[in-house]
């Protein structure tokens, strides 16, 4: 089965799929362009795109200052639906190394 039917698969069925960027600042998009326009959110926006029952959030992930941890999520919005949940997380920190950024998760 194609991943794009298995996602239709577990919407359907009321489930949620999460997607989940990790980088850095091309990832952070702070100096380059606004929340609305990371290739994060015009990722989150295709999805919304494609599948137009199911409610699709976006959280943009709040750093204080480059290479530190993230303090927090900001919840979009990007479409209200009936049938399962995309959660789409920008995770990216300005500086930040893939050594480091692994370490931001835990087993």
């Amino acid at each position: 089965m194609l991943e794009i039917e298995k996602i239709r698969e577990k919407l359907s069925n009321g489930d949620s799929v999460t997607f989940i960027f990790v980088g850095d600042s091309i990832t952070q998009g702070t100096s380059h362009c606004t929340d609305d326009e990371t290739y994060v959110a015009i990722f989150a926006k295709c999805l919304a795109d494609e599948f137009k029952n199911a409610s699709v959030y976006r959280y943009d992930g709040k750093a204080t200052g480059a290479a530190k941890p993230l303090n927090g999520y900001k919840e979009v919005l990007m479409q209200k639906g009936n049938c399962g949940r995309i959660n789409v997380l920008r995770s990216g920190v300005g500086g930040s190394t893939v050594n480091w950024a692994m370490g931001r998760f835990s087993d």
